[in-house]
């Protein structure tokens, strides 16, 4: 399976905390139901080390690192949504466009 790895500035809110995908490695797995536009991506085993050293290194603290990483790696298996009316729509368009490249 093809890896990418989030562009510059790919912020997101991971249960109402801030945080930076940039230079995190995953993979695009589905896209949401036949008339929804949802775009679930998975980290790769590379990206979950990637995601769980940037939780424990941030220098600002919203959130309890194990919480956020357990959310993640353990519940959600390293499986996140993305949805066209997300707060980052640049983050957004960018997956859509992959996985536009990706259906051809």
């Amino acid at each position: 399976m093809k890896t990418y790895i989030f562009p510059k500035n790919a912020w997101t809110i991971i249960d109402r905390t801030e945080f930076d995908l940039s230079g995190i490695e995953f993979t695009l797995i589905k896209n949401g139901l036949a008339n929804s536009e949802e775009i679930f991506v998975e980290l790769t085993e590379k990206g979950r080390k990637q995601y769980i050293e940037r939780i424990k290194s941030r220098t600002v603290k919203f959130g309890e690192d194990d919480y956020l990483i357990s959310l993640v790696i353990d519940e959600l298996k390293g499986i996140l949504a993305f949805y066209p009316e997300d707060d980052d729509s640049n983050l957004y368009n960018y997956l859509h466009n992959l996985t536009e490249r990706k259906s051809q």
